[in-house]
């Protein structure tokens, strides 16, 4: 199923090869349990829902086994070799300036469901004008993009790949993507001017 913030009886259906009276049994499950929210009736009498705050989180959720501390101080041993990488290969043209670490990773518990990570970046700017390079990047990719802002946006899905190299147990944000309020990260690489 798409994740959708916003859904109706027969996206639930669809997705689940419900009939139409059990998938809107399923909603107002998942309402009562505060997963999604009543939000209005539509013209065609249709009853919208979207997603609350339980129920992104949960969307979000991954599924994996907690990991030990040790195994996830080698990953993210890993995670700064990896960044040492992104900043001096020519093959990135953003680098990254600060990576922070926030969340069950700062705390004393013993194992991990994952590593929170904030990564900050910014386009090598002696590579020139930056949308050019940009675009000649993502052209030179080989990728096929959805539309112009995705080929934009690839500078930075290359660096997150590249730090996350296929481990369920990063997540990575990037500094303009979250809210910082409340957070305390811990800053673990900062590169120097």
């Amino acid at each position: 199923m798409k994740r959708s913030k916003v859904m109706i009886a027969e996206h639930l259906a669809s997705a689940f090869s419900l009939s139409p009276v059990a998938a809107k049994a399923k909603l107002n499950e998942l309402a009562e349990a505060g997963y999604v929210a009543f939000e209005c009736t539509l013209a065609d009498g249709r009853e919208l829902f979207s997603r609350t705050t339980k129920g992104s989180a949960l969307a979000k959720a991954k599924f994996v086994k907690p990991i030990p501390r040790a195994k996830a101080e080698a990953l993210l041993q890993g995670v700064l070799e990896r960044v040492a990488e992104i900043n001096g290969s020519p093959a990135f043209i953003h680098s990254v300036d600060r990576l922070s670490v926030f969340g069950s990773y700062l705390s004393e518990t013993s194992e991990l469901g994952d590593i929170d990570l904030i990564v900050e970046d910014s386009f090598k700017s002696e590579l020139g004008d930056r949308w050019k390079v940009t675009e000649e990047h993502a052209r030179r990719s080989g990728r096929r993009f959805r539309n112009w802002l995705d080929a934009r946006s690839y500078p930075r899905l290359q660096i997150e790949m590249k730090i996350r190299e296929r481990s369920p147990y990063l997540d990575i944000q990037f500094a303009n993507q979250i809210e910082l309020l409340g957070l305390k990260p811990l800053t673990i690489f900062e590169r120097s001017a």
